[in-house]
């Protein structure tokens, strides 16, 4: 019943969404009505404000990685990824032209010292990590390790690619 509901909620909707957008703009982040109920969603999930305009649909979790892993596309940057990490993580940096590099992973996340050696080397450009559910490990990294990642990632002047996509996936409290 309430999936019939949804459906029929979503109907007159269904021209613009299917052609991706309306005669005078493009939806290229998202329908517009889809993302303020995910930036409700994710607010109330996360006890957070989450706006909608900091928000873009892709068509999965590795599609956002790319187009991260495309913003240095030739800068001859570093990327450094967790070890063991997501398979498909590296060929994506090496197609991008990135130098790949890697910290050892730990149950309470990547060892931030080794980052930070490799970070005063210099040309570190983005750090890939699955702090949540790791994937293959399922560690979660600790509030403090994500605090001086943060911390690190200002003093160095790196993006922070958090490949979120077990986030919400929790048996309790996250």
């Amino acid at each position: 019943q309430q999936l019939a509901e949804s459906f029929q909620r979503g109907l007159p909707l269904a021209r613009e969404s299917l052609n991706y957008g309306t005669a005078t703009s493009s939806f290229r982040f998202g329908h517009p009505e889809f993302l303020k109920g995910l930036a409700g969603f994710l607010s109330q999930q996360y006890g957070a404000p989450v706006e909608a305009s900091c928000l873009m649909t892709t068509g999965g979790a590795s599609m956002g990685v790319d187009l991260a892993l495309r913003s240095f596309r030739g800068s001859g940057g570093v990327c450094v990824f967790e070890e063991p990490s997501y398979y498909l993580s590296f060929n994506m940096a090496r197609d991008q032209g990135l130098e790949c590099r890697s910290v050892p992973l730990y149950q309470d996340g990547m060892d931030l010292d080794r980052l930070e050696e490799i970070c005063m080397e210099g040309n570190v450009r983005m750090v890939y990590t699955i702090p949540v559910h790791h994937n293959p490990t399922g560690y979660t990294m600790g509030n403090e390790k994500r605090q001086r990642l943060v911390e690190l990632a200002r003093k160095y002047d790196f993006m922070v690619v958090a490949d979120e996509a077990y986030q919400l996936l929790n048996f309790g409290p996250p």
